[in-house]
């Protein structure tokens, strides 16, 4: 359970990150504030789960499958998979965010842990269904061994799933300030998977309707102009602040039209402002194989 008495029965914690880790600084309270706030009431956040729901479903995985959310902050997507019907557990390994992530989801156990070195708590735990990782891939420095750190954790058969933000012409000092490395696109998410001894996964866009918001968030906020914290702080509330009711719904309306156009058209290829990735994965055993360098016998180059 969790360090102290106050922590939620539902936390398990075995290891915890640094607050100001560089993957994802939320050592400022006010930075930890505004994106609670945000994930309650910006269109994008609410967007998105019904994306993650229609992606889940197209690809596979119906509820009530099992999912292992790493990454999942304060819960707020797990939330939506667990009101959808999934089975979810989460895995944060920032104390602050797990707690609150166990807190609003008290049916859910929560693990702060290494994924890369999982406790066997976990492992008993599993294997899952999915590993779904939601806006985390980009802002690992290492992403190859995280990626095959949770594949060692789903099924035979089982998913690799989640979301980066895409398209590097899109990149501001909001990506530099919430600590992104890249923004990807088809191609480089493949090369990815690719690098990690894993198989390639579907990758399909969405948001293709925010695109030309995006691009003007990206004129506003600028690249290489925040150079203090007022100006740091200034650039994540343009970002993530939710705009005023009218427009909120409006855009809430815009990306409802965009689910239900996917229907009839298919997008995948066209370029959006997020990226979803998908992955089946083979057994356990061979993914170690496969990651495992060969031997060189000088018969053969």
């Amino acid at each position: 359970m969790g360090d102290s008495p106050e922590d939620p029965t539902n936390l398990f914690v075995f290891e915890s990150a640094p607050e100001s880790t560089p993957e994802f600084d939320i050592s400022d309270p006010e930075v930890v504030r505004m994106l609670e706030e945000s994930q309650r009431s910006h269109f994008w956040f609410r967007a998105r789960n019904r994306q993650i729901l229609h992606f889940l479903r197209r690809d596979g995985l119906p509820p009530p499958g099992r999912v292992l959310e790493v990454g999942c902050g304060t819960g707020t997507v797990l939330s939506a998979l667990a009101g959808a019907g999934y089975q979810m557990a989460g895995a944060e390994m920032h104390p602050l965010l797990a707690r609150r992530a166990a807190s609003r989801n008290p049916g859910a156990e929560i693990y702060s842990l290494n994924v890369e070195a999982p406790p066997p708590q976990l492992l008993h735990r599993g294997p899952f269904d999915a590993v779904a990782l939601f806006d985390v891939v980009e802002h690992l420095a290492e992403p190859e061994a995280f990626l095959r750190a949770c594949a060692a954790l789903l099924r035979p058969g089982g998913l690799l799933v989640g979301t980066v933000p895409a398209l590097q012409m899109l990149w501001s000092d909001y990506d530099a300030v919430g600590g992104h490395r890249l923004r990807y696109d088809r191609r480089s998410i493949r090369a990815l998977f690719t690098r990690a001894a894993l198989p390639v996964p579907r990758a399909s866009y969405f948001f293709q309707f925010l695109l030309p918001g995006i691009l003007a968030r990206r004129v506003f906020i600028g690249q290489g102009r925040v150079s203090d914290e007022a100006r740091k702080l200034a650039a994540q509330h343009l970002a993530l602040d939710a705009p005023g009711p009218t427009l909120n719904r409006a855009l809430a309306g815009v990306c409802a039209l965009e689910r239900l156009l996917r229907r009839a058209v298919p997008l995948d290829r066209v370029p959006g402002t997020s990226l979803w990735f998908s992955a089946r994965m083979p057994s356990p055993e061979s993914l170690r194989a496969a990651s495992r360098p060969r031997e060189h016998t000088g018969d053969r180059p």
